[in-house]
Formats: structure tokens, C-alpha cells, sequence
């Protein structure tokens, strides 16, 4: 072959718009493509295996799956739904081997029964267990916040707390206690209370006892 022809034949192969180079670019492309087809796919089966094939929702403006860890990381207007579970949060961080998860920033946690807003979340979605920190939330007829609350479902448990049953804002009335816990459609035990009406004192109880059924 002459020295001209195998000079046009390299030109062919190796230049910029070489029908071999828009080949391999394409064929570059459409891997990567299949690849990021191929992790979606494999997250998607991963969360419908590991939750008993009950639908998982989690979206947010920026996800990071780190598979070595089993972690999925949401940051800017997450939501999760897993359930009767709501959550929505500036960030989460979900463990997919155990399902606790983390949630800091607007923290808005939602169930069939309970509302509670907060700064930050440690909760577990099988067990629905967690502690909130400054929550603001609706137990029944129940208005409270706290410093801390710990949550499961058959108990509330608040620190430096102030609850009312009273709908209004500011409400007519509350009770301010070092220790509340909440017995859902059961009863409420306030120690080291105060009774407020309006915004001023009326009396210190060692302990106050709010029954919430109705046979009470």
C-alpha cells in the first residue's frame, strides 16, 4: 500500500469526524445510558424486595445511593411515603438493611393518627420509634411541644413540655410540665406542672392526670 493511501486511511479512522470515532461515541454514550437504566432498575428491586413489596416513595432535588453502605441520601424537599408514613425534610438519610433514617431541617412527620413538625428526626419505619427534637404536634385532641419528644405508637414521651386541648392560638389554656407522657385515646400525665390560663399562672401540681376517653 502507498505511503498517500495509508495516510488517508488513518485520517479516516482517527479523525475528528471519523465515522469510526461517531461510532464509538455513541457506543460510549449508549453504555453509560444502559448502565444508569441498569442502577435504577437494580435500586428499584433492591427497595421492593427489602420492604416485603410494599411501595417505597422517596424523591428529592439531589440523591446519592451508596451502595457499599446500603445508604440512600435525599437532600432539598425530600419526601418519603413508606406506608401510612409521610415524611418530608431538607435532608434524609435512609439505611436500607435496618430502615432507621435520619431527617434534619422543616421536618414534617405524618401518620394515620399523629402530625408532628421538628428540627431533627431518628426514627425507625418498621417500628415507627424514633425522637424528635423541638416538635410541635397533634396527638388526638392534643396540641403540644416540647425540647424532645420520643415517639412509638402506643406512647409519647415529652420533655419540657406545654399542651392544651384548646384549638385556639394563643389557646385559652395550658398546662406546662418538666415530664408529659402521652397515652394515645387513653390519658396524659403532666409532673412538675403548672396550669396556665391565658398567659398567667394558677397553680403547681406535682402531677396533673388528663383522661381522654370518653368515660372519663
Amino acid at each position: 500500500m502507498s505511503l498517500l493511501k495509508t495516510r488517508r486511511l488513518r485520517r479516516s479512522i482517527s479523525g475528528k469526524n471519523s465515522p469510526f470515532r461517531k461510532k464509538m461515541k455513541f457506543t460510549s454514550l449508549a453504555w453509560k445510558r444502559g448502565m444508569l437504566l441498569l442502577s435504577s432498575v437494580t435500586i428499584f428491586l433492591l427497595f421492593t424486595l427489602r420492604l416485603d413489596a410494599h411501595q417505597l416513595v422517596f424523591k428529592a432535588e439531589h440523591l446519592e445511593w451508596i451502595k457499599e453502605d446500603g445508604l440512600l441520601i435525599g437532600q432539598g424537599k425530600v419526601v418519603l411515603e413508606y406506608k401510612d408514613v409521610r415524611l418530608e425534610a431538607e435532608r434524609i438519610k435512609l439505611d436500607m438493611k435496618n430502615f432507621n433514617l435520619w431527617a434534619e431541617g422543616k421536618v414534617n412527620l405524618e401518620t394515620k393518627t399523629r402530625k408532628v413538625r421538628g428540627e431533627s428526626l431518628e426514627y425507625n419505619l418498621t417500628s415507627k420509634e424514633g425522637k424528635i427534637l423541638s416538635p410541635e404536634g397533634v396527638e388526638g385532641a392534643i396540641f403540644y411541644r416540647a425540647d424532645q419528644a420520643y415517639l412509638s405508637p402506643q406512647l409519647i414521651k415529652l420533655s419540657r413540655a406545654s399542651f392544651t386541648t384548646c384549638e385556639l392560638t394563643p389557646p385559652h389554656y395550658r398546662i406546662r410540665a418538666r415530664s408529659v407522657r402521652i397515652v394515645p385515646e387513653d390519658e396524659v400525665i403532666a409532673k412538675d406542672a403548672v396550669l396556665y390560663i391565658g398567659r398567667y399562672p394558677l397553680f403547681w401540681a406535682p402531677i396533673i392526670v388528663r383522661y381522654l376517653r370518653e368515660e372519663n
